[in-house]
């Protein structure tokens, strides 16, 4: 342990010696130190739970650099084979090596369908070119029916704790970069009545933990690059540590290990349990400063090329203290 809140080691070795245990991995308490120092870790991503129950903060430490990045499939057209009454297809061509259509919709263009049905494709071998759908085929058998599928549901990366809102997507067109603002449910639930819309997403929701459904299918011509901001899940501490860094900026992973002290103490029924609990909080109130200032009161005019000489001059000024910004 040095002197200094660097490493994972550096966090376990204060929470035990300050928990008056031995530090040279003997302990008792050395894994639980490490598995509370992780579990600091995952409540601070989510605003401090327990410590901070009504803070909910998506921290400058942990938004994803540089963004994320999606790419939209475009759409999937050309022949198959179908029986009629079953459902299971032979494409004509495979749709590319490692390609999988499982959860796309297929859509079958065909005179002997009185009513267009969508298809959910349920199986499908990656490069393969046999699939099987969830609803039968009703028309007559054929080895040439005309189809398109497309793929409208994405699943973010594990990584990915939350989009940033109010446009937590977005993506560049030659003719500009618009938003893809996340909608309500109910709006992406209704792209299959009758048939998604082709074209550049404009909406997107949440369908599961991590799952995003688009409200348009993509365009015929290519793929579509999403960008998106996110706050990312910090990754699990491990031991030995002596190399391993949290994501926190050192002056504040101190805090780390004070909301882990806080959870030893009260298992081992210390005294100091309160007063800690106390301390963690103050060090989450110092780091919601800092975030304040980082989005809210820092300079407007920071990281811009200040082209106006007046707007020049006025950002500095001289005082009798020294120079003041």
């Amino acid at each position: 342990m040095t002197d200094a809140f660097h490493t994972t080691a550096d966090l376990v070795g204060y929470v035990l010696w300050r928990a008056r245990e031995l530090t040279d991995g003997r302990s008792a308490w050395h894994p639980w130190a490490l598995r509370y120092l992780n579990l600091a870790y995952e409540h601070l991503a989510l605003g401090g739970l327990d410590f901070t129950p009504t803070a909910q903060v998506n921290w400058w430490f942990l938004r994803q650099s540089p963004p994320g990045v999606l790419a939209l499939d475009p759409v999937l057209a050309g022949q198959m084979a179908l029986t009629a009454g079953s459902v299971a297809g032979t494409l004509a061509v495979p749709p590319g090596a490692g390609v999988s259509l499982v959860g796309w919709v297929l859509r079958v263009f065909s005179e002997e369908e009185t009513a267009t049905v969508a298809r959910r494709i349920s199986v499908h071998a990656p490069g393969g070119t046999g699939i099987e759908f969830d609803l039968p085929w009703r028309g007559p058998s054929t080895s040439s029916a005309v189809y398109e599928a497309y793929h409208l549901e994405y699943t973010l990366p594990a990584t990915v704790l939350r989009l940033l809102s109010p446009a937590g997507l977005s993506h560049p067109t030659p003719e500009g970069t618009y938003d893809l603002a996340v909608a309500e449910r109910a709006a992406a639930h209704a792209t299959l009545m009758p048939w998604p819309e082709i074209g550049v997403p404009s909406r997107a929701t949440f369908i599961g933990q991590q799952a995003l459904r688009m409200n348009r299918a993509g365009r015929r011509e290519g793929p579509v690059r999403v960008e998106y901001d996110a706050i990312v899940r910090p990754p699990l501490l491990a031991l030995p540590g002596d190399a391993e860094v949290p994501y926190l900026p050192r002056e504040y992973r101190y805090v780390l290990a004070d909301m882990a002290l806080s959870y030893v103490f009260r298992d081992k029924n210390d005294s100091r349990a309160d007063g800690q609990r106390v301390i963690a909080q103050q060090g989450i109130a110092a780091l919601l400063k800092e975030q304040d200032y980082r989005t809210h009161i820092a300079d407007p005019d920071f990281g811009r090329a200040l082209t106006s000489p007046a707007r020049r001059r006025r950002r500095w000024a001289v005082s009798t203290s020294g120079v003041r910004f």
